[in-house]
């Protein structure tokens, strides 16, 4: 089966994940077929997951929707775990790597009825620019990719959660972007090696 055509059949609700998202070490996301009484996206948690897809932030889309902040990042989390992704950067490079916008397919794909399938997620490139970011800066980065929060790079790193946030303002000025989602798809867009160029 195709990779793309099982994200979008993710999307669609026809497999859900067989674990939690956090309990993953790997890209590799165990799937099954979906049965009526699973939890599938819902039709707002769709139009914040795509929102979110985009890049811009959710307090934007809280604002448009005349809805509150706390109530999209719910329904934000809740379609994560759905997917079994653990971050907005796994979302992104997800639905970049298999060119979707994540809609549905007008055709679903059989899978000769398959009780287990691996949705293989890309992994971000390891490589990090050396020329313009500082040691501790290209690991921020790094932690960052792999889905950390700014507590949990902190903790990683033995720093406070302030430090993290600075050096991902240090981050941002470097590398132009203005926010964490500008950074991925700054990673997503360019090779790495060429940022920092």
């Amino acid at each position: 089966m195709q990779q793309a055509t099982l994200w979008q059949q993710l999307w669609d609700g026809q497999w859900v994940p067989l674990s939690v998202a956090g309990e993953r070490s790997s890209n590799e996301l165990l799937l099954r077929r979906a049965k009526p009484v699973d939890r599938t996206l819902t039709a707002r948690e769709r139009e914040v997951l795509r929102f979110a897809q985009g890049g811009a932030p959710l307090k934007q889309l809280a604002l448009a929707l005349h809805v509150s902040q706390t109530m999209i990042s719910t329904h934000f989390r809740e379609g994560l775990k759905k997917l079994g992704l653990r971050s907005r950067f796994e979302l992104q490079l997800a639905a970049s790597a298999f060119n979707s916008n994540l809609t549905p397919p007008a055709e679903a794909f059989e899978p000769h009825d398959a009780p287990l399938v691996v949705l293989v997620l890309p992994e971000p490139s390891p490589v990090l620019p050396s020329a313009r970011l500082t040691r501790a800066e290209r690991e921020v980065v790094q932690l960052s990719a792999k889905g950390l929060t700014n507590a949990e790079i902190a903790t990683a790193r033995g720093t406070c959660v302030r430090t993290i946030a600075n050096q991902f303002q240090a981050i941002f000025r470097k590398l132009r972007v203005g926010s964490r989602s500008e950074l991925v798809r700054l990673l997503l867009s360019q090779p790495i090696e060429s940022i920092s160029s």
